[in-house]
């Protein structure tokens, strides 16, 4: 926010008029007319006669400072930095050409070198007030916060009236997590200048980031008080009343800033936005036809409405209307992300994925089709890049709600519950008023363990859709994992009669019928769902799991067997198919049989893991090791294979940044699977990790907490970690649960060590 503002500052300076004469064509009169050109806001014809007056002589220093203003002016920082920092080298004693060279040094993250500049002229004049300011800047870019604060105390010292100080201070104070201060300084700028717009949307903008919307609309409205039609303040403003479901109120101060400003594009597209996002198609529509006049706002204005008929279910209608304009403009990257977005809603994901590489390449400026490409990665199961295109997103917009949520989520399902929540935290800053934003916070609260948390944040988003499948299925597993076991029954229940195909309910209620032995009611259950979705790969996991406990070897071999066909990556269904052939005694038989249906298909990754699998179950790790690198030589990103090696890395303990990220690979695969989370933390003890180690693998305990191995995997990352009550508990856990699990001798020495 500051560089911006640093560059707005320096732009407006550049249309105060300086002096000149002189004849026609000469040098001064050239200067002139580049000076009126400027004045009328003709950027690109003030140019033109400020190089050609710089011909005359190329060593003007206060040319080159025109010259430079004007790029700043025209939007080319670079070229304007390299002039206005020659322009200063050429005039060493001009405070405001040091200045000037200061303020874009200072936008382009140069700091510094700007700091030198105001340190500079700060030699020649103490009391520049502009100076003190800009060190202030720049040392708070370097993250000298002392520094930063003398520098604007000074300035505040030597202008006590110059509201601008008061911002900067606050923001200064902000940044060093003072908030009282922070507050009172944003307030101070107001008082000190009440007409100023600046200062007064700064305290909106303080109160918006610090979670605080009433006292961010009171400073808005202000800020209209003092110009009704100020566009930002009306923007704000409907942003604030949408974001807080207050989506009726919006519509005043959208109006209001459109009608005082008929030219400005944008607010006539967010006017239009806002009558189709509330289904008032008839008004957006008129909108948006009368900007498809105006050559500047067409393309946007066209996009908008192939849109809104791909939303209304004319999807050749759309496509037609958003081929015509990407064939006018094939280097728009708004209409590239369009078109991406919908390829992406048809499952077309090499499409879409097509798209979103174009747009990018087009412009990667576009924080839209950044995260476009993020969803894109997610769908190719390709969790490093979507974070990298999440990230950038956010990076362009840092208040980007979508990307927000999406890289809590993808932390979530990577282990990191700690970013997760501080994402999930400023997506409901942002957007008090989204379920899907509280829903996201409640599930980064969960994985930390925080159960209260959790429901303390699901009750309003309950409380405004109590039939959600989504909502009773997440609020299921809050009260599961508090022990209600009858209450989470019961919203599991009520998930899958209001959403009859949610896994997220079914699979626990299937957990919960067969833990307590009611075999029928489970497999009732199950069989009716697969006579609605019979080729369904994890509804198809789910019924060998249930006919596997209830002791129907036969169908949960053939239901296994076809949601390995199905999906090569589901690595439960290798697990309990590989049971299954252990306890039929048929592990060579298996082998054999899976060998010769990979004579027909050599890359099949479903066959070629249940080999790796069962070899295994026989203890021939090379031969397993083999296996699984051959199917990543076919799939890089196979979540079985990429877990299993990472697994057995960690216990070697070799190889452990591959491991690392091969256990992060089957994390964002399998999110909810209890080895692959206890292979991340395991990997992550292994790093020397400990801490980041103990949510995976609670997460893990959670899903099985009667298998010993992850118990005694978190009672050493507990002693790693230091936290001896902790990890004794959890070693002594393990060995209640099994005295000769893979670990058990480790695991009573540790124990041993730790003293009973």
């Amino acid at each position: 926010m500051q560089r911006q503002f640093l560059v707005t500052a320096l732009a407006i300076t550049c249309g105060v008029s300086l002096a000149c004469g002189g004849s026609q064509g000469s040098k001064p009169e050239r200067l002139a007319r580049g000076d009126a050109f400027l004045a009328e806001g003709k950027t690109n014809e003030a140019l033109i006669e400020y190089r050609a007056a710089l011909q005359a002589d190329a060593r003007d220093g206060s040319v080159r400072q025109k010259l430079g203003r004007a790029l700043v002016q025209a939007g080319d920082i670079k070229r304007g930095l390299e002039e206005l920092v020659r322009a200063a080298d050429l005039l060493p004693a001009d405070a405001d050409a040091q200045l000037d060279a200061a303020k874009v040094l200072l936008a382009a993250g140069r700091f510094e070198d700007a700091k030198s500049r105001a340190d500079g002229v700060l030699k020649g004049d103490a009391k520049n007030v502009g100076a003190h300011v800009l060190r202030a800047t720049a040392a708070a870019g370097l993250r000298d916060t002392e520094g930063a604060l003398t520098a604007i105390e000074t300035a505040l010292s030597l202008d006590p009236s110059r509201s601008g100080s008061y911002i900067d201070l606050a923001r200064i104070q902000s940044l060093s997590g003072k908030s009282v201060e922070a507050e009172a300084g944003f307030k101070q700028a107001v008082v000190v200048a009440p007409q100023s717009l600046e200062a007064h949307m700064a305290l909106a903008s303080y109160y918006w980031t610090t979670g605080r919307p009433k006292e961010t609309e009171a400073a808005l409205l202000s800020a209209i008080d003092v110009d009704p039609k100020h566009i930002p303040a009306n923007v704000g403003l409907a942003n604030l009343y949408r974001n807080t479901g207050r989506n009726a109120e919006a519509e005043t101060p959208l109006k209001r800033a459109a009608l005082g400003s008929p030219a400005n594009f944008t607010i006539q597209l967010a006017l239009a936005d806002y009558y189709i996002a509330q289904k008032r198609l008839t008004e957006g529509r008129a909108i948006l036809r009368e900007l498809e006049k105006v050559d500047a706002a067409a393309a946007a204005a066209g996009a908008r409405l192939a849109g809104v008929e791909y939303e209304s279910g004319k999807a050749a209608q759309a496509q037609r209307m958003l081929d015509d304009l990407i064939k006018a403009q094939p280097l728009n990257a708004q209409l590239l992300t369009l078109r991406g977005n919908w390829r992406l809603r048809e499952r077309n994901i090499d499409s879409a994925f097509e798209s979103a590489q174009e747009a990018t390449r087009t412009d990667p400026a576009s924080a839209e089709a950044q995260y476009l490409l993020g969803s894109v990665q997610l769908m190719r199961n390709d969790p490093d890049a979507a974070e990298k295109a999440f990230t950038e997103a956010l990076r362009l917009r840092p208040r980007a709600t979508d990307a927000q949520l999406a890289l809590a989520t993808l932390n979530i399902a990577r282990g990191r519950a700690g970013s997760a929540l501080t994402l999930a935290r400023q997506a409901v800053a942002s957007a008090p008023a989204s379920g899907m934003a509280r829903m996201v916070l409640a599930r980064a609260l969960l994985a930390t363990g925080d159960i209260s948390g959790a429901r303390t944040e699901l009750q309003p988003v309950l409380a405004a859709a109590p039939n959600s499948g989504e909502v009773l299925s997440l609020l299921g597993r809050i009260e599961q994992r508090s022990g209600n076991v009858a209450t989470a029954r019961q919203s599991y229940e009520r998930a899958l009669a209001s959403n009859p195909g949610s896994l997220d309910a079914l699979v626990p209620l299937q957990g919960l019928d067969l833990a307590a032995k009611r075999n029928e009611e489970a497999n009732r259950r199950i069989e009716a769902q697969l006579s609605k979705a019979p080729e369904d790969a994890r509804l198809l996991l789910v019924a060998g799991r249930t006919y596997a406990r209830t002791g129907d070897l036969v169908k949960a071999e053939a239901a296994l067997r076809r949601a390995i066909d199905a999906d090569p990556s589901l690595m439960e269904a290798y697990h309990v198919l590989g049971q299954i052939f252990v306890r039929q005694k048929k592990l060579d038989e298996a082998v054999r049989a899976y060998e010769e249906q990979l004579g027909e298909r050599p890359n099949d990754v479903g066959a070629n893991t249940m080999i790796g699998m069962l070899q295994l179950v026989q203890g021939r790790q090379a031969d397993a090791r083999g296996r699984f690198e051959k199917i990543l030589s076919i799939d890089p990103r196979a979540a079985v294979a990429s877990n299993n090696l990472a697994y057995m890395d960690a216990e070697a303990g070799a190889n452990l940044d591959v491991a690392l990220n091969r256990a992060q690979t089957a994390k964002a695969a399998l999110p909810d699977d209890a080895d692959v989370n206890d292979t991340l933390g395991w990997v992550y003890v292994k790093r020397g990790l400990p801490a980041l180690g103990v949510g995976p693998i609670e997460q893990a305990i959670q899903t099985n907490p009667k298998n010993p191995v992850y118990h005694y995997h978190l009672g050493m990352a507990h002693v790693a970690g230091g936290d001896k009550d902790r990890a004794r508990l959890s070693l002594q856990k393990a060995l209640q649960l099994s005295k000769s699990f893979e670990g058990a001798s480790d695991a009573q020495r540790a124990l041993a060590a730790l003293g009973r």
